[in-house]
């Protein structure tokens, strides 16, 4: 099943139990309108315990009534323009305005129960500092990690192909960063990679993935033999490096996604909120543009002498 199916699904079902419900009591009609109502309500609720639960118990920068309020709102807003919108309808619907390859290339990998949807401003920060870019995207939501850095790794040879001066740099939310460090070595020497809330120590929330069965959800689970066999290998980017937030509302604890490189903490940041924050994507255009003036392999290349093509 799709990311897309799962969300249609999904909502269609809560839609019909709730309507279900409210219909013993309201007209038509109006519980219609409850019934959206109390979706969105759900949805806010959801997202303002597990903000509040981390500011509490799971950061050491706790912030006040007004930042935690605002801290939800923007993530209330992302989950709405994310699941309502950008990643439910079809991706032929998606703008396919055709990229230019340029000599700097941007791949965009998706996190869990995410698709191509989700880097739709990303997007157009890219076009706009003239960078070019390619998305990919799981068939199946619920696949194993190792299939997704499958993909990834089709992706950059196709891109490759292409052009061989193009320099490749991997921009992945969440889930789509343990892919991406998932590559093969010969592969992670060519590319730069950027990470995203990545849960590089897994997450508690992943506990909950197995009640829809998802290998990847239980791949991303703290102390996984999957995430303690990526854990146990360095990394031989050419450039990386990780943005974790302190107050991240799906990777519990936070400090879990920092990564064992490069990183950068931000603060008062939901997870999906990354989609729609103009912030962190400044900040990654800044980096990308950073990544040109590196001429040589990481000094993590150096140091193990490993040989990079020029």
């Amino acid at each position: 099943m799709t990311v897309r199916g799962f969300i249609w699904l999904w909502q269609i079902l809560e839609f019909g139990l709730l309507l279900g419900a409210l219909n013993f009591y309201f007209p038509f009609v109006l519980s219609i309108l409850f019934t959206c109502v109390s979706m969105l309500f759900l949805r806010f609720i959801f997202i303002a315990l597990v903000a509040g639960i981390v500011n509490i118990k799971f950061t050491d920068s706790r912030h006040g009534l007004g930042v935690y309020f605002k801290q939800t709102c923007d993530e209330f807003r992302a989950f709405c323009v994310l699941y309502f919108w950008h990643q439910a309808i079809p991706r032929s619907w998606l703008s396919k305005r055709e990229v230019e390859l340029k000599s700097d290339h941007v791949i965009l990998a998706h996190g869990f129960l995410c698709n191509e949807g989700f880097w739709f401003l990303l997007k157009s920060c890219l076009l706009m500092r003239g960078i070019s870019f390619s998305a990919v995207e799981r068939k199946s939501a619920f696949g194993t990690i190792d299939k997704y850095t499958d993909l990834l790794s089709y992706e950059i040879k196709r891109v490759e192909s292409l052009s061989s001066n193009v320099k490749i740099t991997i921009v992945a939310f969440s889930m789509g960063g343990l892919a991406a460090r998932n590559l093969p070595l010969e592969l992670q020497r060519r590319v730069n990679l950027i990470t995203v809330f990545t849960p590089h120590n897994g997450t508690m929330l992943a506990l909950l993935s197995r009640l829809i069965f998802a290998k990847n959800g239980s791949e991303m689970s703290i102390g996984s033999p999957w995430l303690e066999r990526l854990n146990s290998h360095p990394n031989y980017f050419r450039c990386q490096k990780g943005y974790w937030s302190a107050h991240d509302t799906i990777v519990l604890p936070p400090k879990n996604s920092i990564p064992p490189f490069e990183d950068c903490m931000l603060a008062s940041k939901g997870h999906l909120y990354a989609a729609l924050d103009i912030e962190l994507h400044e900040l990654i255009l800044d980096d990308i543009e950073a990544f040109k003036l590196a001429n040589g392999p990481s000094s993590r290349l150096q140091e193990v002498g490993i040989q990079t093509q020029s």
